[in-house]
């Protein structure tokens, strides 16, 4: 029997012997299985817990992005400011809590934003600079990549302290 390992995916080839009426034929026959690994590194972790997490951060993303774009749309002096500083926030939050893929909840977190703007714009007939968004996204990315090296930096310093102990 010999295994072969290709792109998560365990090949083996098992070769037998037929007998037929007068002849020896060999048959060689091959069984492919899906190796299976932790999500997360954890054993006792199963794909459900991690897909309700999924949706769990998805879920704070949405509302953290919608709750931004309220607090942007009430305006004040330091509206541009506060706004900037909930978006690298909660970017952060959000990403320390799913440190896979940071790049989404940056897009989610300022879309809410850039959506809540347009929305503002066709239904209140403000005439909102349609550009004035954009800039949003600039704090969220900033954000989320901090929260997933914060993340990243905390995990090397456990295992760092645990090596020392």
């Amino acid at each position: 029997m010999k295994t072969i390992r290709k792109a998560g995916f365990k090949i083996k080839r098992f070769v037998y012997l037929i007998n037929t009426d007068r002849s020896l034929k060999l048959q060689a026959a091959f069984r492919i299985e899906q190796i299976k690994r932790p999500v997360s590194g954890k054993c006792g972790e199963n794909m459900i817990s991690q897909k309700f997490q999924n949706l769990l951060a998805i879920a704070l993303a949405i509302l953290s992005g919608l709750f931004t774009a309220y607090i942007d749309s009430r305006g004040g002096p330091f509206h541009l400011f506060i706004t900037g500083l909930l978006l690298a926030f909660f970017g952060a939050v959000v990403s320390f809590m799913q440190p896979e893929r940071v790049w989404r909840w940056a897009l989610i977190i300022g879309g809410c934003v850039y959506i809540v703007f347009l929305a503002r714009r066709i239904f209140d007939e403000v005439s909102l600079n349609f550009l004035k968004a954009v800039p949003t996204f600039i704090p969220a990315f900033i954000g989320v990549y901090c929260g997933a090296f914060l993340r990243k930096l905390g995990l090397m310093t456990k295992a760092n302290h645990a090596k020392s102990h």
